[in-house]
């Protein structure tokens, strides 16, 4: 039998994002001595749960502190843990920077997933390719923005439009 392959965190129920943001928040603010910087760049890339959900969830994460279940809802499975890591990585290195802290909680998070040592390796390596990448993206996009030129508005075309407005409705 075929079972189909998720390949996005939109796909994980509204529980799991929840308790992936959870589990990121208090990670990342109380185990990987993160700044303020960092926490505020982070919770803005933390967008599979709902802007008006985030308040919420930090401070409940911040009120449970320890007692704060660091491990996933029984319904993630080992596909789901794959698109929650990867998702993680994705959004942390989306400044093109990979920071202590910043590996600290992939491997953290990688750990509370079920991930093992084996694993790390390969996922930190993957993590300084996507910095990598987006480094490149932002210096691709300022090329394209700094050679873009406005095209000054053809002013054969729209008396040209205007006519064949008028020309249809004229037909109607």
């Amino acid at each position: 039998m075929h079972h189909s392959t998720m390949t996005s965190i939109s796909e994980c129920n509204r529980e799991e994002r929840q308790w992936l943001f959870m589990a990121v928040w208090r990670v990342f603010v109380q185990q990987c001595k993160s700044t303020p910087e960092e926490q505020k760049f982070l919770i803005r890339q933390l967008t599979w749960v709902r802007q008006a959900d985030m308040g919420k969830l930090m401070d409940l994460a911040s009120f449970l502190g320890k007692d704060f279940p660091l491990r996933p809802p029984e319904s993630v499975d080992l596909n789901k843990a794959k698109i929650m890591w990867v998702e993680l990585m994705r959004r942390t290195v989306q400044d093109g920077m990979l920071s202590a802290s910043k590996m600290r909680l992939i491997i953290l998070i990688g750990k509370i997933l079920g991930f093992e040592r084996e694993a790390m390796e390969p996922a930190m390596e993957l993590a300084k390719k996507m910095a990598e990448l987006e480094q490149i993206a932002t210096k691709l996009t300022g090329e394209m923005a700094s050679n873009y030129k406005r095209r000054k508005t053809d002013q054969v075309t729209q008396p040209s439009l205007k006519l064949a407005a008028s020309a249809v409705s004229a037909e109607t």
